[in-house]
């Protein structure tokens, strides 16, 4: 019905005859368009300066509309089949149950029979990788809600992989949960630990992205933490004999990966206000400006190079807090670019 439009520019009265189904020989999708193109829909949709609005996007809404009935469906289905009703919250346990039973029937077309050994990682990786944007403390007081998994983009790309027929409409290359992109992970972690202990020391952590792992393709690293942040980094998470173990190196990894959620906001800023303050001021930032500078140092030297006043000056400028000397989380939440400045 929209292949022939959807890269044009549609009128509202392009977009009423597609509501009304006047295209659809077929009864049942009629009714479906009229109430899924309502009037107040076509409002959220951006228009040009003669009040049209693209085609590609009507139809991407629809695909996304049509992927998250069947995420519903299948997640409802599941939790149904174990005894729950729609409306209880999933524990976390309930909730790697879902990711790893989810899995286990796919493992065959993402190439998993044959090695049980990474299977067991790749499941452990997945299940991290959709918790952690939760907020795991979050998670284990209050839960997950079926309406949270339903509408977290990440486990729609978690679904996409998953499901055979979607499985074969998008590039799987690029999807976060391939087994290619899973194995790197694991992979990153093998090539960090020297020592082959099964655990990263400080001195370990610090060669973070630069390893072959974490660019199969260039020479370039990819990250080049500073001492004082790793110090504080193994300050806030379990360690055992002051090294870090795969669990704890996965959440940092995958943390540090995420530019988006809260708990990843929560987690930076939490390595940052290392008084447990609530909030940073001058003496905290220039504690890891310090460490951030001698970096500069190292790698291009001192002609030029900013002081550590220009630096902390540039931080207060790009988040503009409500108190001029002190920077809180709320601050870092409300100027959209904390992510971009705790790290």
């Amino acid at each position: 019905m929209l292949d022939a439009q959807m890269t044009l520019m549609l009128s509202y009265e392009d977009y009423q005859s597609l509501s009304k189904g006047s295209r659809c020989g077929i009864l049942s999708l009629r009714a479906k368009s009229g109430i899924l193109l309502t009037a107040q829909r076509f409002l959220m949709f951006p228009q040009d300066t003669q009040g049209r609005i693209s085609g590609y996007m009507l139809l991407e809404y629809l695909h996304q509309l049509q992927l998250s009935l069947r995420i519903a469906r299948f997640v409802l289905e599941r939790v149904t089949h174990e005894g729950s009703d729609k409306d209880e919250v999933l524990s976390e346990q309930a909730y790697m149950t879902l990711i790893t039973e989810t899995i286990q029937v796919s493992r065959q077309p993402l190439g998993l029979q044959d090695d049980t050994d990474f299977q067991q990682y790749y499941e452990l990786i997945c299940a991290r990788m959709l918790l952690l944007p939760h907020g795991l403390q979050q998670i284990r007081t209050h839960g997950l809600s079926i309406h949270q998994v339903v509408t977290c983009s990440r486990f729609a790309e978690f679904f996409r992989l998953m499901d055979g027929s979607l499985r074969e409409r998008y590039d799987m290359q690029s999807n976060a949960f391939h087994p290619t992109r899973i194995r790197n992970v694991h992979r990153q972690y093998l090539q960090l630990d020297r020592d082959g202990n099964g655990m990263l020391s400080m001195t370990e952590l610090q060669d973070y992205g630069k390893k072959r792992a974490f660019n199969p393709t260039g020479s370039e690293p990819t990250h080049d933490l500073t001492g004082a942040f790793v110090t504080q980094v193994f300050a806030e998470v379990p360690t055992f004999n002051h090294e870090m173990d795969y669990h704890a190196y996965l959440d940092f990894t995958l943390l540090m990966s995420d530019n988006v959620s809260p708990a990843a906001l929560r987690f930076f800023w939490n390595v940052l206000d290392f008084h447990k303050q609530g909030f940073l001021d001058a003496f905290t930032l220039d504690f890891f400006l310090r460490s951030l500078l001698e970096k500069s140092y190292a790698h291009e030297g001192k002609k030029d190079a900013p002081s550590i006043d220009r630096l902390r000056t540039q931080v207060f400028d790009a988040v503009a807090p409500v108190h001029p000397a002190r920077i809180t989380l709320q601050d870092l939440q409300r100027c959209k670019l904390g992510h971009n400045v705790v790290r």
